[in-house]
């Protein structure tokens, strides 16, 4: 049992590593493969001075590490040097990061318009007031006490909680760091470098390539971190709206609040929506589709026109075939035909469903945060 135990330990220390080292190996894996394998950029010749082992082997000093046990010490400088290497990476990468958000400071989705958030997290915040005529000033302010309550009450579960939420997107700072730092080294790279340096003369073509790559590296790491920078406020109010729930002191308040003011929800609904509408912006796209009148067709009762394509007539009878009792259960001559309908139905919606899981997969990749 304790070995068992032991094992445990050691493959959570070694996922624990492997969390917190993954941005920097994946990274350079990304783009060691994209500029050396893909680009064809050629790896620049290193001159070590000459090795001779016969020497080394009746050297006094060789001779000295070897009997005093400290030879091992040797294989301690590559690792060190690859320890420093990587302090360097994070620190000019956070470096480049905060210079980033300060000039580029990115616009976050508000709270009140994520999807993520739903009425009964922002319903659970607005019945603390215990009043009806609550606006969205008022809703942030309480949002903000209770926060800060929690943080000084409730410290244990809160810490867990910001951990928990860190942990998931600890990485994102550390790819926009480290594609800044690449970036930044390839191009200092082609600067300092003397005309008729052999490498420069040999990779002078994939400067372009290469430099397109890394900025294409440095706009997926910033558009992962920014909607990590907006999830956060996001998943904090559903947390807080729990705690608030089971909260010995709050939860009669709410109840007693939810009984005195039913109109709660539809004026939680009425904020939302009004942020919504305020916060819109121009949109080329809109404008696009306006113009083109994509989207602009109502729908039918059966449901948009373009369900089932390419085949929707037979979609739709399949559809109905799945619900509609009395064709389903008469067993006429006609059965065996909206059947076949039927299981067109169930193929399509399956696939639409691997699709859509698909596309979810790749937006999680592209964007991180859902």
């Amino acid at each position: 049992m304790a070995g068992f135990t032991d094992l445990s330990k050691n493959f959570y220390t070694l996922q624990d590593t492997w969390s917190k080292m993954r941005a920097d190996v994946i990274s350079h894996g990304v783009v060691g493969v994209v500029l050396f394998a893909f680009l064809g950029v050629s790896f620049p010749h290193v001159a070590f001075f000459s090795i001779e082992p016969a020497k080394i082997l009746d050297d006094s000093r060789f001779l000295l590490l070897k009997d005093t046990g400290l030879f091992f010490l040797l294989t301690l400088i590559p690792v060190g040097m690859i320890f420093i290497y990587g302090l360097v990476l994070r620190a000019v990468g956070a470096w480049l990061v905060s210079l980033q958000m300060i000039l580029f400071s990115p616009r976050a989705e508000s709270w009140m318009t994520s999807e993520l958030v739903s009425d009964s997290a922002i319903e659970t915040i607005a019945l603390t007031l215990n009043r009806e005529d609550f606006t969205l000033s008022d809703i942030s302010q309480r949002l903000n006490d209770l926060t800060l309550k929690y943080m000084a009450q409730e410290k244990t579960a809160f810490d867990n909680f910001k951990k928990s939420i860190e942990q998931s997107g600890q990485n994102t700072s550390v790819y926009l760091g480290n594609s800044s730092v690449f970036f930044l080294m390839w191009t200092v790279l082609f600067v300092i470098l003397p005309d008729d340096h052999p490498w420069l003369i040999a990779n002078r073509t994939h400067f372009f390539p290469g430099a397109i790559f890394l900025l294409a590296f440095i706009v997926w790491a910033r558009i992962r971190l920014t909607r990590f920078m907006g999830f956060f406020p996001q998943i904090q109010i559903a947390f807080v709206a729990q705690m608030a729930r089971t909260d010995s002191e709050l939860k009669p308040v709410i109840d007693k609040a939810r009984e005195s003011f039913p109109g709660a929800w539809e004026r939680v609904a009425e904020i939302r929506a009004e942020e919504r509408k305020r916060s819109q912006r121009p949109s080329l796209l809109a404008f696009l589709r306006a113009r083109l009148g994509i989207g602009l067709k109502e729908k039918t009762e059966i449901g948009d026109r373009r369900r089932g394509r390419p085949f929707t007539k037979i979609f739709e009878i399949g559809a109905r075939f799945s619900w509609d009792t009395q064709q389903n259960q008469e067993y006429n001559a006609s059965w065996i035909a909206r059947y076949m309908a039927y299981c067109y139905y169930r193929f399509h919606q399956s696939l639409t469903r691997s699709l859509k899981s698909l596309w979810r997969l790749i937006l999680y990749f592209i964007t991180g945060a859902p």
